[in-house]
Order: structure tokens, then sequence, then C-alpha cells
């Protein structure tokens, strides 16, 4: 979730507190049916390299908990952390940013693993996350204990060439 889905009146006209509550509500109803297939929870949330997770943030992680939905991991966002933050690099922003929302996190939930979700390339703010950064981040997972995973995101772009292709029958192997 990020921008509107974290700010005021998100939803028609209700406050983003009451749309979270919602939300956690609906998970335990989900949770309720599915009991032993639940798959596993996960936030991804927007972070800042200086505070970790803003109060908006923040209070989606207590709406869960406070439904006592059981997240199991939170991945913060590991892009576009504003042109104020392009001389630190992204490496050290992510560092900073992992850091500081798992010791916002584990004060809620202290059991919760934490997951980065890098976007390689350059962002909106003229920032670029290279290959090489995002190596780095995912050598940090042996470092951090509480280190749950990295997922990539990852944008193809297709050039539409006006010839359709045709689709090939797969085989079973």
């Amino acid at each position: 979730m990020e921008g509107t889905g974290l700010a005021d009146d998100a939803f028609k006209g209700r406050k983003s507190e009451e749309v979270h509550k919602l939300r956690a509500q609906a998970l335990n109803i989900i949770r309720k049916e599915l009991k032993d297939k639940m798959p596993a929870i996960s936030l991804c949330l927007p972070v800042n390299p200086d505070i970790g997770f803003d109060d908006k943030a923040l209070a989606v992680i207590k709406a869960m908990k406070n439904e006592n939905v059981p997240v199991d991991t939170i991945s913060i966002m590991a892009m576009d952390y504003g042109a104020n933050y392009i001389p630190k690099g992204f490496y050290e922003n992510t560092i900073n940013s992992l850091e500081k929302s798992y010791e916002q996190s584990r004060a809620i939930y202290p059991n919760v693993k934490m997951g980065v979700i890098p976007m390689i390339g350059q962002n909106d703010d003229g920032s670029i996350l290279t290959l090489k950064d995002t190596e780095n981040i995912c050598v940090i997972r042996c470092d951090f204990k509480y280190f749950g995973g990295i997922v990539l995101a990852i944008v193809t772009i297709f050039e539409e060439s006006g010839e359709e292709e045709e689709e090939e029958d797969e085989e079973d192997l």
C-alpha cells in the first residue's frame, strides 16, 4: 500500500483507520474460512531512510495487530526515496530504512520478518538502483536474523510489432 491507499478519506469518505480496520477484518474472515490453508500474510509499505515507517504506514500495521491478524512479513519498498536521498545511494538508504522499520515493526509484532522490494533501474526521482546495489541488498539476508526475503519488482516493456504470434501447445514433461 502506498499513496492514496494510506491517506485519509481513502475510500468513499472513510478515514484511513477505518479502511485499515476493514482490511484486517476481511483478512480474518478469509483466515477463518481457509483455516489450515491460509497463506502467510505479508504487508508491503513505503518507508523513509530517516524515520522508517511514517505514521500512515504504522497505522496499517497497528490495525492488523488490533484485529489479531498474524502478519508474517513486512516488506519495505526500496524505491523513490526522494531527491534528497540520492547522494547516499540506494544501498545505504535501503539498509537505514530496513533497520528503522524493523525496530518499529517488532514493537508491534515481536517475531516479524522483514522483506525488501527493490525496483532495479531508474526511479521517478532520478535515482538509480543498480544490479550491484541489489546484489548487496541480497547479501544482507545473511547479516540480519530478521530478514525474511527479497522480491524483485520487474517491469517488462514490450514493443508492439503489429504481428500476431501463434501460440504453441506445451507438452507435459
